[in-house]
């Protein structure tokens, strides 16, 4: 049992270094209240930009989305100052006779979620927890030649989520990632299987060839690791401030 124990966490450990490096291939870069760059590993990939959609208005916003059993104003890049007055309000929010901002273009956040999804979030106030939200989920659809907004749901309570389907969102991001594999690629295929396959076959070895009780292979070494750290580390440190490690032998010293 001890060494499925120690198979289980091996693999817990090299799934999470897989999803983390997948995670940090893509990212997006705001560069405005409504644009940001998409870049793969520094690269530059496309561009988002809503400014073509954003009406110079600001009493009559681009799109009015209904749903929920509300209407929704929304001006991607810049305020409106009708109904929701401030002049910052990019999403408004109308319920009968009443009407609430529901996001600001100075608190907009873009959020990398997959090819082909961006998620762009407008905050009413960051700092208040209570505060409306509007999520907008731009999606990459050859077919939308126009811009197709769709309300989806209220998930919090204040939180409203929109599709926002358009084929210029599908920008230049390719099906799979440019340039191959990175070097950081490489190293989890060749380090992480040969790693694994040392713990297994050890463990193996262990339990049916030596029939040991315990299941680590060279458990000597692993336990003694992190205090051979340790004293690497203190043996170091005093040095650069002219000390020295009590149970060492000073280099040179006759």
């Amino acid at each position: 049992m001890a060494g499925l124990r120690h198979l289980s966490a091996i693999i817990l450990v090299l799934h999470t270094v897989v999803l983390l490096a997948k995670s940090d291939t893509y990212e997006v870069v705001k560069t405005g209240p409504c644009t940001a760059d998409i870049k793969y590993h520094g690269v530059l990939q496309h561009k988002i930009d809503l400014h073509p959609l954003n009406s110079d208005n600001p009493a009559k916003p681009t799109f009015s989305i209904p749903g929920g059993g509300y209407t929704f104003l929304y001006n991607p890049c810049t305020g409106m100052n009708t109904p929701c007055s401030g002049g910052s309000e990019t999403v408004c929010q109308i319920d009968g006779n009443s009407h609430y901002p529901a996001g600001r273009t100075n608190f907009s956040t873009f959020t990398f979620l997959e090819l082909g999804k961006i998620q762009l979030e407008y905050d009413e106030d960051p700092a208040d927890g209570k505060a409306r939200r509007s999520f907008f989920t731009l999606m990459c659809s050859k077919t939308a030649t126009e811009p197709n907004i769709t309300y989806v749901e209220e998930k919090p309570g204040g939180h409203y989520r929109f599709n926002f389907q358009w084929k210029t969102f599908c920008g230049e991001i390719p099906d799979s990632a440019p340039g191959g594999l990175s070097a950081g690629s490489y190293m989890l295929i060749i380090v992480l299987p040969a790693v694994a396959l040392y713990f297994v076959v050890g463990i193996v070895v262990q339990k049916f060839v030596l029939k040991g009780d315990n299941m680590l292979p060279n458990s000597g070494l692993w336990t003694s690791l992190p205090g051979l750290v340790k004293d690497g580390f203190f043996l170091i440190v005093p040095r650069s401030g002219g000390a020295s490690l009590p149970g060492y032998d000073s280099i040179g010293k006759s």
